[in-house]
């Protein structure tokens, strides 16, 4: 038997008082961790596009004027350590705020025939 690495990705943001339904703990199996964060960070993409720009821009983004097009273009464009920092920073920051957000990503050791 051969072992292989894969990686899980989730998350759950939602208000406090909602709690967390079952749908919310469902993994994304990836081959590669990038492909995990690439998951997680779909997600906070919009989020931050959508609901939190102004804030990005003045903590991550040293107050960088973009406008929406220019901030889509600009996270589409981000690397995968910039990936990992932004999706770490909206989780932190949601977590202020009424909502319990968390996301987890893990690698799992799996034996497979060959």
């Amino acid at each position: 038997m051969k072992k292989i690495t894969i990686w899980t990705a989730n998350y759950h943001d939602g208000d406090k008082c909602d709690g967390i339904d079952g749908g919310d703990l469902a993994p994304v199996v990836s081959v590669d961790r990038e492909g995990a964060i690439a998951f997680v960070f779909d997600y906070v993409r919009h989020r931050i596009i959508n609901v939190c720009s102004e804030l990005f821009l003045h903590e991550c983004l040293d107050d960088a004027e973009l406008d929406k097009e220019e901030l889509k273009q600009h996270l589409s464009n981000s690397s995968y350590d910039d990936q990992e920092r932004f999706v770490a920073w909206y989780f932190d920051m949601a977590n202020e705020s009424e909502t319990m957000a968390a996301y987890s990503i893990e690698s799992h050791e799996i034996e497979v025939v060959e």
